[in-house]
């Protein structure tokens, strides 16, 4: 006699628990990397389907159009800043001509208040040999103290 078709089932799904009861962690590994897998290839479907519907002839168009411009505007930006180089420049030489000036007209005064300091000097010097106690009138008027011999 032959064993019905609903039996030698049920016998192959007990078998089949009792492999995956001993063996529970092997099969949870199985059981995650199939559902790692169809996960990856239901999101590389999903993946093609958004990117199916683009215009590459637009979008190289596109890329051509962005990139003129942006070369207009490296050349607009070379020519700002060359003009501001130039406009460095002339304020630099502006700045040392300046100083130029100015340490001509220190000089100049340099000289003059050596040039009166010196005539001074004299003018002390002659009047100290003539009255010596007038000078010192004059230097206590001046400084604010007293002369003491």
């Amino acid at each position: 006699m032959m064993p019905s078709p609903s039996s030698k089932a049920t016998r192959m799904f007990n078998t089949l628990l009792r492999i995956i009861r001993n063996n529970w962690k092997e099969s949870l590994i199985i059981l995650c990397l199939l559902v790692t897998v169809g996960k990856m290839h239901l999101d590389y479907k999903r993946l093609e389907k958004t990117y199916e519907h683009l215009d590459y002839k637009r979008l190289e168009k596109t890329y051509e159009v962005m990139h003129s411009s942006l070369q207009e505007q490296l050349t607009g930006l070379q020519v700002i800043h060359d003009e501001e180089l130039r406009q460095r420049d002339a304020a630099l030489t502006a700045y040392k001509d300046q100083l130029d000036k100015i340490e001509k007209t220190y000089e100049k005064d340099l000289e003059t208040i050596k040039a009166d300091r010196q005539e001074k000097y004299q003018e002390y010097l002659h009047r100290f040999i003539q009255d010596p106690k007038q000078l010192a009138k004059d230097v206590e008027a001046l400084f604010g103290f007293e002369y003491v011999e």
